[in-house]
């Protein structure tokens, strides 16, 4: 059994957790009451860009192949046209894991690990890890693999620090991203979205968007500088997007947690309230009782 004092210095402990995790959720909210607006009206939009970009790069793949079939009269003058006017690319794949820098943001984070290291199993992409948490679980887990590492704050991200990350992305042939995804205040889930313009992203059907590419396309002034401003330009707001996104689904995720452990120190109080005033009951009946014991005997002697 506890001592008293024990069980003081953990009520007081109880105490100052719950006051923490309150700070804690308290900034989470004013983060998410900051940011929800802007990102939920540019999902959407961005969502409809992504769409457009996997057309624009369609297009430009099937000009390619009859350009192959036909050189003569293939979409392309001369063959230094497809080269000089689109980025130039590697031809690797790259995973991105996007984590956090703190910890306490519930179980978000670990679900976005974890479906992460199911994909990187079966392939041979280079990866890149965002955040403190992806690369600690990684050292801790004794990760085979060589992956680039990225440092960028949860919050109030700097042009400079996401464009050295662009810098590295731009020069993948795809680019797929996991994440936590923000769906309401109690709900987020772990997605994937490629944000190169290769694969549809999640939330969007691949045969809706196989259809699409059998249409032919007008493109002002060519297909290979619309292609280029969407590799560079666009590139770089989905990407911004998709961080955006990731922090406000790791900031509602910690709201949930924060409120799940002061209910479980509300619980815990209240046991060691309900121990502490045992004790001070078995110390009093005790006390009483030694009373009356010295009572009869001082009646005895009398």
């Amino acid at each position: 059994m506890r001592q008293p004092r024990q069980i003081k210095k953990e009520l007081s402990l109880g105490h100052d957790f719950k006051s923490l995790t309150k700070a804690y959720q308290e900034y989470a909210i004013q983060q998410i009451n900051y940011a929800r607006d802007s990102v939920l009206a540019s999902r959407t939009f961005v969502q409809e860009l992504v769409e457009i970009f996997y057309n624009v790069k369609s297009s430009y793949r099937h000009a390619l192949e009859q350009q192959a079939r036909n050189p003569k009269k293939g979409f392309f003058t001369t063959k230094q046209d497809v080269f000089e006017t689109t980025l130039q690319k590697n031809g690797k794949d790259v995973l991105v894991l996007i984590t956090a820098n703190n910890k306490l943001y519930g179980d978000i984070v670990h679900k976005v690990i974890k479906d992460f290291m199911e994909v990187t199993k079966d392939s041979k992409a280079d990866l890149v890890v965002v955040g403190k948490q992806g690369k600690i679980f990684f050292e801790d887990s004794k990760f085979d693999r060589k992956y680039t590492y990225f440092e960028i704050p949860d919050t109030n991200v700097s042009t400079d620090l996401l464009h050295a990350l662009m810098k590295t992305l731009i020069n993948y042939e795809t680019v797929r991203v996991f994440y936590g995804k923000y769906n309401n205040m109690v709900s987020q889930e772990p997605v994937e979205v490629a944000v190169s313009g290769d694969l549809p992203t999640e939330e969007e059907n691949p045969n809706k968007l196989q259809t699409k590419e059998e249409h032919d396309f007008l493109f002002e002034p060519t297909l290979e500088n619309v292609l280029h401003f969407f590799e560079s330009q666009i590139f770089y707001l989905i990407l911004d997007q998709t961080i955006s996104e990731s922090q406000l689904g790791k900031f509602a995720s910690r709201i949930n947690a924060m409120e799940r452990a002061q209910q479980n120190m509300d619980d815990w109080i209240i046991d060691l309230k309900r121990e502490q005033a045992k004790m001070k009951s078995s110390i009093n009946n005790k006390k009483q009782q030694e009373q009356l014991a010295g009572r009869r005997l001082w009646g005895g002697r009398k």
